[in-house]
């Protein structure tokens, strides 16, 4: 398992980070989770629109940080492929 802290730099909000999110992790095996303040919601579920609303629910702040957790067999390559599609809102 690895984890990686990322924050949000938008001031627009979180809302295209979290289809983002979503679109990535949907990709991989490896089950891949956000944490936020003691919640957590798994990213790679099937049903994405509800996934996507349970992020948003999250109402995670511009320049607050959040944890992403990757555990599996492909986890580098999906924590690679995160990082590199949030870097266009940090």
């Amino acid at each position: 398992m690895i984890f990686k802290e990322f924050r949000i730099n938008k001031s627009t909000g979180f809302a295209r980070a979290a289809v983002e999110l979503v679109r990535v992790s949907c990709k991989f095996n490896s089950v891949i989770s956000l944490g936020y303040h003691g919640k957590t919601v798994n990213l790679n579920s099937h049903d994405s629109p509800d996934t996507i609303l349970k992020v948003m629910i999250l109402e995670i702040e511009s320049e607050s940080p959040f944890l992403i957790s990757v555990h599996g067999m492909d986890e580098q390559n999906a924590l690679n492929d995160i990082t590199f599609r949030l870097r266009k809102f940090s």
